[in-house]
């Protein structure tokens, strides 16, 4: 879906709600920068409205996948220490890999997404959860 006549403004807090994905050190600013701004924008700009709730469900399907990770990761720990250490060995090595492998996921699509709406275009975030439905 392309958008047109975009105005400047539009396209710079979409590009916002995009790049707040990169303030890992603040829990959860990916998803709730992006609800903030909607909720501000949302009656007047379908273009951040759109883009908006794409950047939160990524932000909630990609904390999900982490925390699955993570789970993965702990398991793996916790099974070393047992007699199962070939089990713990694969799952530290599958939780390490996947944490490794959605993070660049998450690096290369933000930097695409954010690149895209400053264009004024379309961006959907790959292996994303429709949690919140748009138009």
């Amino acid at each position: 879906m392309e958008f047109s006549g975009v105005k400047k403004e539009e396209k710079i807090w979409a590009t916002v709600c995009h790049l707040a994905g990169f303030l890992g050190g603040i829990p959860f600013a990916g998803i709730i920068i992006p609800l903030i701004i909607v909720n501000i924008f949302k009656k007047e700009s379908p273009f951040i409205e759109k883009h908006g709730y794409n950047v939160i469900n990524f932000g909630l399907s990609f904390t999900i996948y982490a925390i699955a990770a993570i789970l993965t990761i702990a398991a793996g720990a916790a099974l070393l220490n047992t007699r199962i250490t070939i089990l713990g060995m694969i799952l530290l090595a599958i939780g390490i890999i996947s944490m490794i492998t959605f993070s660049i996921i998450a690096l290369v699509s933000i930097i695409k997404g954010a690149f895209r709406t400053s264009h004024g275009k379309m961006y959907q975030y790959p292996f994303t959860i429709k949690f919140i439905k748009t138009s």
